[in-house]
């Protein structure tokens, strides 16, 4: 899970709040979800950062087919612009 913008610090630390939860899930290679933010970054970075180094943990892999990007108001033609660039498409349902 990447966030970026204003708040995605908070939004973070939520994911990271249930991903952890009481502490009785143990991390592995093969389970863990990573969780990034970059509130200081340009959208460009955060987005390439997302595309490029995040992948799923071995255990998800076979599973995680879709990536997913939300993006609110003013920047939304401009994130489906650069998703576009990098071959993305939009799966109508």
């Amino acid at each position: 899970m990447a966030a970026w913008g204003p708040g995605c610090s908070e939004i973070e630390d939520t994911f990271d709040d249930v991903i952890v939860g009481d502490g009785s899930n143990v991390e592995t290679v093969d389970n863990v979800i990573l969780t990034t933010s970059h509130p200081n970054e340009p959208i460009e970075g955060a987005l390439e950062f997302f595309l490029d180094v995040l992948f799923p943990a071995t255990g998800h892999a076979e599973r995680c087919t879709t990536w997913v990007v939300f993006a609110l108001g003013n920047l939304a033609a401009h994130v489906e612009h650069l998703l576009e660039e990098r071959g993305a498409r939009r799966l109508e349902p």
